[in-house]
């Protein structure tokens, strides 16, 4: 433990306190600044001093708890729930070859905040869906991973507080409770939000009632081969008041102002952190030598969306989630729109399309794959000999029995889902090829974004 006192003020100082989690957690921090706080308002108040009740409760009971407990039942439930996993999460974006061994162990962090109104989105978000905050996050990170990972079902690490319930005065007890164990998701992606993070929630009650397991073991229990780690992200969720403690506490022309936590580093590629308040913070550390900056920054903000719509989403279909900023979508639909989609060079044309023209503008002839495939489509359901981008279905002789079979032959042919209501408000073949193109930037996975984003960037650079 280190302490740091220096001054910036004729009557302000910085202080500095480090500690190591095998001496504390965060828990027993906040209990630790509480009990120093209210021992100088006494001082530099000159009152008697005085021992609050239950404070100095023994570590020991902890740990003759912790010798209790059943490691057999432990092994049963985690043989059970880690059973068929064979190797770690990776995440897309990790480097690999020579460049990925430099600079190992290097570590950088970087953060991104939500404002007080996205804050509360969340918090209402939960009530809503009758889960915690900390379920939604979790869940926004599983979905995440599964999209950087391209697996449906996903393992990563998580801290868990280790106080349990059943022992007397544990809120109160100094020392270290924290433990690090494994979480299993599966994110059914035709499964409905709500009822998806009720399911999440049930398993991390369920988890909770072995969160006395020894990481070491549970790695030994699964089926995760010796000498390879069980997951490589953790995701930490900081429900410790140490600031609120610090604020409460000060008194006696003490004031507390500028308090800041940070979390040392950590073995893993890749670790998350979630602190709850007025303004929810994210943090994501990382090694440096495994995983560019570029995309992890895209990372952070990504894993923002996807938590503001798991908030707002209870009755969309996972699938449904992106993870793509609005501005970020617009810039890759663009992006998507500019390429070249066959070797075949842009085909402009004159000729009549034999149904009815929009005599304001001129003829012009698919130019891409989408529009190629989409102009087909109006051909055959219209009897069309050519189609230009600018006809509108409706005006051309669509009807909604013609509506209902485009719709069925969009989704056998680009796998995107439209309604009755979308084509209805984008009836040209531009208009709908825009329209699919923002579909499937919704469905990619982490590679694919974040492949297009650079070379969006490349591209404007």
């Amino acid at each position: 433990m280190r302490m740091g006192l220096g001054r910036v003020g004729e009557r302000a100082y910085d202080y500095t306190w480090s500690s190591h989690h095998l001496i504390l957690d965060g828990w027993s921090s906040a209990l630790l600044i509480r009990e120093v706080m209210r021992r100088y308002r006494e001082i530099a108040s000159g009152a008697e001093r005085t021992k609050e009740a239950g404070v100095e409760r023994e570590y020991e009971e902890y740990v003759r708890w912790l010798r209790r407990q059943d490691l057999e039942q432990a092994e049963r439930y985690w043989r059970e729930e880690l059973s068929g996993v064979k190797r770690r999460t990776r995440l897309s974006v990790e480097r690999i070859g020579e460049e990925g061994k430099k600079g190992a162990g290097q570590q950088r962090e970087l953060y991104e905040e939500l404002s007080e109104e996205e804050t509360e989105r969340v918090k209402e978000g939960a009530r809503e869906a009758r889960v915690t905050v900390n379920t939604i996050v979790a869940g926004a990170w599983a979905v995440l991973l599964a999209r950087y990972s391209q697996e449906e079902e996903v393992v990563y690490g998580v801290t868990v507080a280790g106080r349990p319930a059943e022992l007397e005065g544990v809120e109160r007890m100094v020392g270290l409770f924290l433990n690090t164990l494994a979480v299993r998701t599966k994110v059914e992606w035709e499964k409905e939000v709500g009822a998806w993070l009720a399911a999440q929630q049930q398993q991390q009650a369920e988890m909770r009632e072995y969160e006395y397991s020894p990481l070491m073991k549970v790695q030994e229990w699964s089926e995760v081969g010796s000498g390879e780690a069980l997951f490589d992200t953790l995701l930490v969720y900081e429900n410790f008041p140490v600031e609120e403690a610090v604020r409460e506490e000060a008194g006696g022309g003490v004031r507390a102002k500028g308090v800041r936590i940070s979390e040392g580093t950590t073995n893993y590629g890749v670790t998350v952190i979630v602190a709850p308040g007025r303004r929810m913070s994210l943090r994501i550390g990382y090694d440096e030598s495994r995983y560019e900056s570029e995309a992890i920054d895209r990372m952070i903000r990504q894993l923002k969306v996807v938590l503001l719509e798991l908030a707002q989403s209870r009755t969309s279909k996972l699938r449904e989630i992106g993870v793509l900023s609005e501005a970020e979508k617009q810039q890759v639909v663009l992006r998507l729109k500019s390429l070249p989609h066959t070797l075949d060079e842009p085909i402009e044309s004159e000729a009549p399309n034999d149904g009815q023209v929009d005599a304001e503008r001129p003829f012009v002839a698919p130019r891409t794959d989408v529009e190629r495939e989409l102009a087909g489509m109006w051909a055959s359901l219209l009897g069309w000999k050519n189609a230009s981008i600018y006809d509108n279905f409706f005006e051309s002789g669509g009807n909604s029995l013609l509506l209902t079979q485009l719709l069925l032959r969009i989704k056998s042919s680009f796998q995107i889902d439209l309604s009755l209501r979308e084509l209805f408000e984008v009836p040209t073949i531009i208009e709908i090829t825009e329209l699919i193109l923002a579909k499937q930037v919704e469905q990619l996975e982490g590679s694919q974004i974040n492949d297009l984003l650079a070379s969006l960037k490349a591209t404007s650079a």
